[in-house]
């Protein structure tokens, strides 16, 4: 043998033989095996067929499964086309594909919500508007007037910038706008855990709480008082001026309200005496009729 291992190939009648030898280092004995070449060759083509069969198979099956799983996607989606289509108020082309009919849809549907919070929000708005008018039983259905306010017990509470001449020269109208929306979400936030509260600006240049209790708790002018010391630190952070505050006393009924917001006002006429930054209590809660 030319080495120590290899293989050669010997053609004979039967057909081709292949030949493969090997010296073990070990016992130094030559290990000869002889094959048939057509054999081997005839189980790589058996190997490879096989291969191919399985390989079409898998990929035969996974078409399948996935037009079975499209179906089932598709056709709700093809419903949900259809009833898109049907309903109007969608601008909808004849050449519009199924993915812009469902932009326009959402689009739609994102428009129509903030319609309706928009509409909420002028409810709410609207009725708080009347509260302080002494006019809520004729604007608001008992149902709703409940969900705004569930308890009988109110009052209010004005806030109002200091030296606002000035505010409004160095802040633009959209500024100030969204300073009183910050000055009302803050207020909320501080007195919504105890009460329900929810402003509103007013009168162009004055916020006003509408406070509702479920009891007066004897500590009541402290609570309130803290959470407006709260409430002008925070928008010292952010607002180059005081606010000052005036609070009206309890009130029972809706229909009171404004009686609360006059003796609110009426309170905060008296920062002229102790100037900008100040509280004012109209009376102590638990004296109030």
């Amino acid at each position: 043998f030319p080495g120590i291992e290899g293989y050669l190939i010997r053609n004979n009648d039967s057909g081709r033989d292949l030949i493969t030898f090997y010296k073990s280092d070990f016992n130094d004995w030559i290990y000869i095996g002889t094959f048939y070449v057509d054999n081997l060759m005839e189980k790589v083509n058996r190997l490879r067929q096989y291969t191919i069969y399985l390989s079409l198979g898998l990929i035969i099956t996974g078409v399948f499964i996935s037009w079975v799983i499209s179906k089932r996607l598709y056709h709700p989606l093809r419903k949900l086309i259809q009833d898109i289509k049907s309903r109007k108020g969608i601008d909808i082309k004849s050449g519009d594909t199924e993915l812009t009919i469902l932009s326009k849809a959402f689009d739609s549907l994102i428009q129509q919500s903030d319609i309706l919070e928009k509409s909420a929000e002028s409810i709410k708005e609207g009725y708080l508007l009347a509260l302080l008018e002494g006019k809520a039983e004729m604007t608001v259905d008992r149902g709703l007037a409940e969900d705004f306010f569930p308890y009988e017990t109110f009052l209010c509470a004005v806030i109002l910038v200091d030296n606002y001449k000035a505010f409004m020269k160095n802040y633009s109208a959209e500024q100030r706008k969204y300073i009183k929306m910050l000055i009302i979400k803050v207020s909320e936030e501080l007195l919504g855990s105890p009460f329900r509260c929810t402003g509103i600006a007013y009168e162009k240049h004055k916020i006003v709480l509408v406070v509702n209790l479920s009891i007066i708790p004897e500590t009541l002018p402290e609570i309130l008082e803290r959470a407006f010391i709260k409430l002008q630190a925070e928008m010292s952070k952010v607002l180059d001026y005081t606010i000052s505050i005036g609070i009206g006393n309890c009130v029972t009924g809706a229909q009171n309200v404004g009686e609360s917001l006059d003796h609110a006002l009426e309170a905060l006429k008296l920062k002229i005496l102790t100037g900008y930054g100040s509280i004012h209590f109209w009376c102590k809660p638990d004296e109030s009729s």
